[in-house]
């Protein structure tokens, strides 16, 4: 792996691995930090897609993601939007159902001990939506349902936890499961999910063999086995993820 990105992921948040893209440019512009599109599949088919980019400005992380559906008969359409302060504690995060309806979640810290979410439906003003407080801290990691772009931000602040420096500059990773609240907004939900680094493999993608690290994610409702590239050129972008339900998602 990229030993610049290896050296960013020795912190413990995942804003400070994203450190290493900002620090390449010194303005106050957004920095791309990962974009792409995964298509969704469901036993072979495909079911939808979603575009996604990662930015950074002036040290807060925004992921966006915006999820096509490819159902002939249901044109949905959503986009969502996750901010990340400096210290890698969420900002903001805001849902929307652009079509065929008019619903919105947002979510933000209401101290450092709460969480609040409000949910509006039908184009009601989110404003006087009801708020729906959680006992969570801004440390809570948003895990919401069908937007993948979230379980690679979860797998990069894994792998910032659990890969160190050691004295002689080799990183060394820990490969015990890790605990991590969660917020599933669209359930209302919030749970602990355990990440695991379980080793390296081969993955053709592009045309091509790749090495990648691999992470299996367990969660009350099941098991997620995801893939992210080990190669210099494109360190830890995810580029894989299945369940043994026959869920699969591949970057295009």
């Amino acid at each position: 792996m990229n030993q610049r990105i290896y050296s960013a992921l020795a912190f413990s948040t995942l804003l400070l691995a994203l450190t290493l893209h900002a620090a390449q440019k010194n303005n106050s512009s957004a920095i791309p930090v990962d974009a792409g599109t995964f298509s969704v599949m469901v036993n072979g088919h495909r079911v939808a897609s979603e575009s996604f980019h990662i930015d950074q400005v002036q040290g807060v992380a925004t992921i966006y993601s915006e999820m096509h559906y490819a159902d002939v008969n249901n044109k949905a359409e959503q986009t969502s939007v996750m901010e990340l302060a400096r210290n890698g504690q969420l900002k903001r995060y805001t849902w929307k159902e652009v079509s065929p309806g008019k619903s919105m979640i947002v979510v933000e810290p209401q101290d450092q001990n709460f969480l609040s979410l409000k949910y509006s439906e039908n184009g009601e003003d989110i404003t006087k939506a009801k708020d729906v407080t959680r006992p969570l801290s801004p440390n809570t990691i948003i895990l919401d349902d069908n937007i993948f772009v979230h379980i690679e931000v979860l797998a990069w602040r894994h792998i910032a936890t659990v890969c160190k420096p050691d004295g002689k500059g080799t990183n060394l990773c820990k490969t015990e499961p890790q605990p991590y609240p969660v917020l599933v907004p669209h359930q209302q939900f919030a749970a602990i999910v355990k990440i695991q680094l379980t080793g390296q493999t081969k993955l053709k993608w592009k045309g091509a063999d790749h090495n990648c690290k691999t992470l299996k994610l367990v969660t009350d409702s099941g098991e997620w086995t995801v893939w992210l590239l080990d190669d210099p050129a494109d360190s830890l972008k995810m580029v894989r993820v299945t369940t043994p339900e026959g869920l699969e998602v591949l970057r295009d």
